[in-house]
């Protein structure tokens, strides 16, 4: 089923914008100080996160769920009106 969430772009991330159609990768932030089930959104090769899904986002549950057993969820940015918004299918 495809699945739509905002992103929280992280600003610190180096990138000033992201691209339409950018593929990520969902993945698992245990060491988060903030969030220690934060689901980051993440660029081959790059060390920091380009964000993460919000806390509140209605397919953290099931992100979270396919993650700790162990699935793996490939990506894409989509951007609409300015904001961004990571685009998958589980």
């Amino acid at each position: 089923m495809k699945r739509v969430s905002n992103l929280a772009f992280n600003r610190t991330c180096g990138l000033r914008e992201l691209a339409h159609g950018q593929p990520v990768a969902l993945c698992l932030e245990p060491d988060n100080p903030f969030d220690r089930d934060a689901v980051a959104v993440c660029i081959r090769g790059r060390g920091v996160p380009i964000g993460w899904l919000f806390k509140k986002d209605n397919n953290r549950a099931p992100v979270l769920q396919k993650l700790r057993s162990g699935g793996e969820i490939a990506a894409r940015i989509e951007q609409d009106g300015g904001k961004y918004h990571v685009v998958f299918w589980l």
